[in-house]
C-alpha cells in the first residue's frame, strides 16, 4: 500500500521495480497519491519483473524520459491518472519488444513524444486497454498522437474513448506499421493528422496490419492529406461491423477511408458513413487497387470532388450487397459511384438522390466491368448511369444508362 501524498525527487521516482509486485494507494483515490517527477530527466518507474500490478495513482511531470519504461514482463494498470508526461518514443509509456501491457478504467491526456503520444508499443508487445479508458489530447510531433505500434505487435481495445490527440504526421490517434488490432466500442472523436502531407486522421496502419473493428464510431477527425478517418496501405485488411463514420475530412482522397495499395481490402457489415468529406476523391471510401466487400452499408450525404461515396481505381474491386449510396455530391462526375479501370458488383443496392455532373449524378463507370442484379439506380439529380468503354451486365435492375 502506498500512502496520501506526493512523491518526488531522489528516492521516490526513477524507481527499478525488478520483482513482482502490486502498488496501490492506500485508499484507492488516484488524487491522493501523485508521483511528480518534476521534468527531473527520469521516468517514475522502470519495470523489468514478471508480473507488476499498479492500482489507484497518478504521474506526472515525467519529461523527457515518459513516464513507466516496462522492458519485461506484465504490467496491469487500474484507475490511475496519467498527466502530462514527454518522452521520445511514449510519453506515458515505453513497452519494449516482448513485454505486456494492460491498462483499464484509467485517465490518459495531455502526454507527448515524438512517437506514441501516450504510448509507444515495440515490436512482438502486447497491448490492452479497456473498461471506459480515456485517451484524450495526447500530442505527437511525428507519428502516433496517442499510440505507436511496431510490426508484428497486438492490441485489444474495447469500451475506450480517444479523443482530440494529434500528430504532426501520421496517425492522429494511433499509427501502426503492422499491428493486429481487435476493437470493440471505441469511440475517436476530433483527432487529427496536422500536417499537409499528414495521412490517416484517426488511425495510420500499413505493413500487414489487421483492423477488426465492431461497433466503433469515427467523428470529425481530419488529415491534411488522405483518409481523413483511416488511412491503409500494404497488405492492410479491415474487418468492421455496426461502425460509424461521421463528419470526418480528409484534404487529399477518402473523407473517411483510404485504401491505398492493390493488396489492401475492407469488408463491411452493417455500417453507416455519413456527412464525411474529402477535397480530393471519395468522399466516403477512395480505393486505389484493392478489395471491397460492402453487405448492408450505408452512405449517405457524403461529399467529394468525384465519387461521393465511394472512388475506385487501378484494378480495385467493389462487391456490394443490399446497401444503399444516397445524397451524396460530387462537385463532378459519380454523386455516388466512381468506376475507373476497375470492378464493380450491385446486388439488391440502392442508389439514389445523388448529385453530381449531370451526366454521371448516380455512378460514373470508365474502362471497367460492371453488374447490377436487382439494383435500383434512380432519382439522382441528372443522369443516373455514364459508362465510357464498359462491359456492363445488367439483370433485373432499374437503372438508365446515358452512354455505353
Amino acid at each position: 500500500m502506498i500512502g496520501s501524498d506526493t512523491y518526488s525527487g531522489p528516492g521516490n521516482c526513477d524507481v527499478l521495480v525488478d520483482k513482482s509486485i502490486y502498488l496501490r494507494s492506500i485508499n484507492g483515490d488516484p488524487k491522493q497519491v501523485t508521483f511528480d517527477c518534476g521534468d527531473a530527466g527520469v521516468s517514475a518507474f522502470h519495470i523489468d519483473a514478471i508480473n507488476v500490478t499498479i492500482s489507484a495513482v497518478s504521474v506526472q511531470g515525467c519529461s523527457p524520459v515518459g513516464a513507466i519504461r516496462i522492458t519485461r514482463g506484465k504490467v496491469v494498470v487500474l484507475t490511475s491518472v496519467f498527466h502530462q508526461n514527454v518522452g521520445d518514443n511514449g510519453g506515458a509509456f515505453f513497452v519494449a519488444s516482448g513485454a505486456h501491457l494492460a491498462v483499464s478504467n484509467s485517465i490518459c491526456e495531455y502526454n507527448s513524444a515524438t512517437n506514441g503520444g501516450f504510448a509507444y508499443v515495440s515490436e512482438g508487445a502486447i497491448f490492452k486497454v479497456d473498461k471506459n479508458t480515456r485517451i484524450n489530447e495526447n500530442r505527437a510531433s511525428g507519428n502516433g498522437g496517442a499510440l505507436y505500434f511496431e510490426k508484428n505487435s497486438n492490441a485489444e481495445m474495447h469500451d475506450v474513448l480517444m479523443i482530440a490527440n494529434e500528430a504532426a504526421m501520421h496517425g492522429g490517434a494511433i499509427y501502426s506499421e503492422g499491428t493486429s488490432f481487435d476493437m470493440s466500442n471505441v469511440q475517436f472523436t476530433m483527432n487529427k493528422a496536422k500536417s499537409g502531407t499528414a495521412k490517416g486522421g484517426a488511425m495510420y496502419a500499413s505493413g500487414d496490419a489487421e483492423l477488426d473493428l465492431d461497433n466503433c464510431q469515427f467523428v470529425s477527425s481530419t488529415s491534411g492529406s488522405d483518409g481523413g478517418a483511416i488511412y491503409a496501405s500494404g497488405s492492410t485488411s479491415i474487418d468492421y461491423d455496426d461502425c460509424s463514420f461521421e463528419g470526418n475530412t480528409a484534404g487529399g482522397n477518402g473523407g473517411a477511408i483510404c485504401l491505398d495499395g492493390p493488396e489492401t481490402a475492407i469488408t463491411g457489415r452493417s455500417n453507416t458513413l455519413l456527412a464525411n468529406w474529402a477535397d480530393g476523391n471519395g468522399g466516403g471510401i477512395f480505393v486505389n487497387g484493392g478489395e471491397v466487400v460492402s453487405d448492408q452499408d450505408r452512405f449517405i450525404s457524403n461529399s467529394a470532388d468525384s465519387g461521393a461515396s465511394y472512388y475506385l481505381q487501378a484494378d480495385a474491386n467493389l462487391n456490394s450487397t443490399n446497401a444503399f449510396y444516397g445524397e451524396g455530391m460530387a462537385t463532378n462526375n459519380g454523386g455516388g459511384l466512381y468506376i475507373a479501370d476497375s470492378s464493380l458488383y450491385l446486388e439488391k443496392t440502392t442508389i439514389a438522390d445523388n448529385a453530381g455532373n449531370k451526366e454521371s449524378a448516380g455512378i460514373y463507370c470508365s474502362n471497367s466491368r460492371v453488374k447490377f442484379v436487382v439494383s435500383y439506380i434512380k432519382e439522382n439529380i441528372g443522369a443516373n448511369l455514364l459508362c465510357d468503354h464498359c462491359n456492363v451486365v445488367d439483370d433485373k435492375s432499374s437503372c438508365n444508362c446515358n452512354t455505353c
